[in-house]
This record gives C-alpha cells, sequence and structure tokens, in this order.
C-alpha cells in the first residue's frame, strides 16, 4: 500500500499528516468504519499522533495502557463502542490536567469516576426477597391474630355462664 503520508498529492480520507522532512501520521479518523473486536496494539506505532477518532464502531474489550502513553496525543473518541473494564488511570489523570480531551459516553460496560465493581445484584433477585420478607412477616401477623382470637375464645368460654331456670 505504500507509505499513507507521502505523496502528499493522494491524501487519505481520514488521516493528517504533519508537513516536516520525516511525515508522520498526527491525526486518524476511523469512526464509523466499522471496526469491532479489540483496540489494536498497533495504534501503539504512532508516536506522534494527536488526535484519534475511533468513535461509533463495535470495538471490545478494555481501553489498552499503551494509549496513554502516546505522548503527542491529545483527542480520543472512543464514544458509542461496546468498551468494558476500567479506563487506565494515565488517561483519566491526562483527562483531568486537560492535556488529553477523552470522550468515552456510550459505552455502558465501561467505568469511568471509580473502579469496576461487579454489578449490583439484578433487580429480579431484590424483587423475590421482597417478596419473601413480605409473605413472611404476613404470616407472623397471621399467626399472632390466630393466637389472640384463641384467647378471646378461651376468655369468653371460661367466663360466668348465665343458665337459665327449668
Amino acid at each position: 500500500m505504500g507509505d499513507p503520508c507521502l505523496p502528499n498529492a493522494y491524501s487519505w480520507s481520514g488521516l493528517a499528516c504533519s508537513r516536516d522532512n520525516l511525515p508522520r501520521i498526527i491525526s486518524l479518523n476511523l469512526s464509523s468504519s466499522r471496526l469491532n473486536g479489540k483496540i489494536s496494539a498497533s495504534f501503539a506505532d504512532l508516536k506522534l499522533i494527536q488526535s484519534l477518532d475511533l468513535s461509533d464502531n463495535k470495538l471490545t474489550g478494555n481501553i489498552p495502557d499503551f494509549l496513554a502513553q502516546l505522548p503527542s496525543l491529545t483527542l480520543l473518541n472512543l464514544v458509542n463502542n461496546s468498551l468494558s473494564g476500567s479506563i487506565p488511570l494515565l488517561l483519566l489523570q491526562r483527562e483531568k490536567n486537560q492535556s488529553l480531551s477523552l470522550s468515552v459516553v456510550g459505552n455502558p460496560e465501561l467505568c469511568k469516576l471509580e473502579p469496576c465493581q461487579k454489578h449490583s445484584k439484578p433487580l429480579w433477585i431484590i424483587a423475590v426477597a421482597v417478596v419473601i420478607a413480605t409473605a413472611f412477616f404476613l404470616l407472623v401477623m397471621w399467626k399472632l391474630l390466630c393466637s389472640r382470637r384463641k384467647q378471646q375464645g378461651l376468655t369468653e368460654v371460661s367466663g360466668p355462664s348465665h343458665q337459665g331456670e327449668i
């Protein structure tokens, strides 16, 4: 295929290169390119890349640590994929100190602000627990009611009786 940065007259769509003596890829837009699977380790070779847009694909797995090691990277767009796990801490730090614009919306299995924890109990487990607790409560209340009625019945039977005259 050849060098994507040369010749200048035949530039590739979605790709921008530096214009110095030794051209390097500085921007790569692969959004909506039907990419799937894990983020390729080959991106680690793009040492001077400033902008990487992988949005609106079907990428899976974790965000690789090597992306945080790209020193020139200032924009990383991973919106609307199926990424999961924790975002590498160094990427979050770079976003916090504003040396990187990081976009990850639309990856529901991705943990951004806090470390990933096991998912909370499924809703059906909570619903079953509530039903069992309610049934137990109603059973206890019924037993108490029956016990009270039985005591009231014994009190009436053992109380004074009025026998009529014969």
